[in-house]
């Protein structure tokens, strides 16, 4: 609150939202929307972009420059994006993977699992 109200435009926030918390989706556990609503309610600017696509978050950096109060980017991710058995599953929240598990998710996402 106190950054909308004394417009720090220096201040830029970024939110993962992967839609998921620690023991299931947000709407089940606690429901976060109408998020952009709530952070623009005290009074920073709220930029929306895919937090997975590199040039829509540097277009937002260069967005989030020009403004005259705080702004916060509500990044929409999937969780685990890119390993087939992490995608989109709340329960690698704070889990590590075996070592096979590891080398399977190196493997996808074109790392070297030597």
């Amino acid at each position: 609150m106190a950054a909308g109200h004394y417009g720090l435009s220096n201040l830029i926030a970024i939110v993962d939202h992967n839609g998921l918390q620690i023991d299931g989706t947000n709407e089940e556990v606690m429901d976060l929307h109408p998020l952009d609503a709530k952070w623009s309610s005290f009074g920073w600017h709220v930029l929306m972009v895919d937090g997975h696509d590199h040039e829509a978050l540097l277009d937002a950096y260069q967005e989030a420059e020009k403004q005259d109060r705080p702004v916060v980017l509500i990044a929409n991710t999937v969780k685990g994006k890119g390993v087939s058995y992490m995608e989109n599953q709340v329960e690698w929240h704070g889990k590590a993977p075996s070592d096979a598990e590891l080398v399977q998710a190196l493997k996808e996402l074109g790392g070297d699992p030597s």
